[in-house]
């Protein structure tokens, strides 16, 4: 399985959320403009084989927790920690409708 790579009418349409592929990168100064939002994401494994969704309110540090395996569980079990895809919202109500 792989993923396309990123579209232009997906990064650039404007909808409830942002959206962005992660070619367009979480940065430290992008994801530091958002620390009152929350965040869902999509992660992946080295082979693209294995796809995680989750949802926080600090994209940079979860993503940190991801790669260095800090946190027990499916993430660490199948070395899922390669960020392909985010969304931010401003309301947790509609970041976790949208993770579902």
């Amino acid at each position: 399985m792989s993923f396309p790579p990123a579209s232009p009418s997906l990064c650039g349409r404007k909808r409830e959320s942002s959206s962005r592929h992660c070619e367009e990168v979480a940065t430290d100064e992008a994801i530091s403009t958002m620390e009152k939002q929350r965040f869902i994401y999509l992660i992946t494994n080295p082979t693209n084989t294995v796809i995680y969704t989750g949802i926080t309110s600090n994209l940079q540090k979860r993503i940190y927790e991801h790669k260095e395996k800090l946190v027990e569980g499916f993430t660490k079990r199948y070395n899922v920690n390669k960020l392909v895809y985010f969304e931010h919202f401003d309301n947790i109500v509609n970041a976790i409708e949208r993770e579902k």
